[in-house]
């Protein structure tokens, strides 16, 4: 159920990001339109039609790429929306670590069924440092007005979420995965957790379109 009510926001950030695209179309953000129906296309036909045509039990090959895909871009969009080269370089090495990282995931679990949860994990941590780095150009060069105006800010936003989110899930599961105590029950209050956290990621991405300014190339931070 709650699954379904994801993809559901899932798909109104999509629509909102269609519906509004003349907002950033001249901006680098206009390939979020292209990244957010791909999101919705994996979760919702892709990963059914791999299970149907191709692997009855696991479609975990789609999400690991899917990782890669999803973490890369948000570092290739803070890049983007970043003027200082100290913070581009930063923002290159992030992307460089979690690759890095990614590569020794494939080599050591496999690509088709390895579990990606460390690579996962560590794109999340290099996530939140560089969009701390963003966070932190914005406010000294713009004000506050302009930034809650700016759908990027709530892209950023509600990936931060995830961000912060996924560790602290992925350290109470293991955590309780080396004591007596762990049940199914627990397992599913997890996975309830992260799917709440899905949901508030594309709530205030859906939200981010509708109360953005109409944006243009020169909209940078310097």
């Amino acid at each position: 159920m709650l699954e379904n009510i994801a993809y559901f926001f899932e798909i109104l950030a999509a629509l909102s990001a269609t519906f509004f695209y003349k907002k950033y179309k001249d901006t680098k953000l206009k390939t979020f339109l292209f990244f957010i129906w791909y999101v919705v296309l994996n979760d919702i036909l892709f990963s059914k039609l791999y299970i149907l045509y191709i692997d009855p039990k696991n479609n975990t090959i789609l999400y690991n790429i899917y990782r890669f895909v999803l973490f890369n871009y948000l570092f290739w969009l803070i890049y983007n929306h970043l003027t200082d080269s100290l913070r581009k370089k930063i923002i290159v090495g992030c992307a460089g670590l979690f690759t890095l990282g990614y590569l020794i995931n494939v080599y050591l679990d496999g690509f088709q069924y390895g579990n990606f949860q460390y690579s996962t994990l560590l794109g999340c941590i290099l996530y939140v440092i560089a969009a701390l780095y963003y966070f932190i150009e914005l406010l000294k060069k713009s004000d506050i007005d302009n930034i809650k105006n700016q759908a990027f800010v709530w892209i950023c936003v509600g990936y931060l979420i995830y961000g912060i989110g996924f560790p602290v899930v992925f350290f109470a599961r293991h955590i309780k995965l080396e004591g007596p105590n762990f049940s199914p029950e627990y397992f599913e209050y997890l996975q309830f957790i992260l799917g709440m956290i899905v949901i508030c990621i594309y709530s205030i991405i859906g939200l981010a379109f509708v109360w953005s300014k109409n944006m243009s190339a020169k909209d940078t931070l310097d």
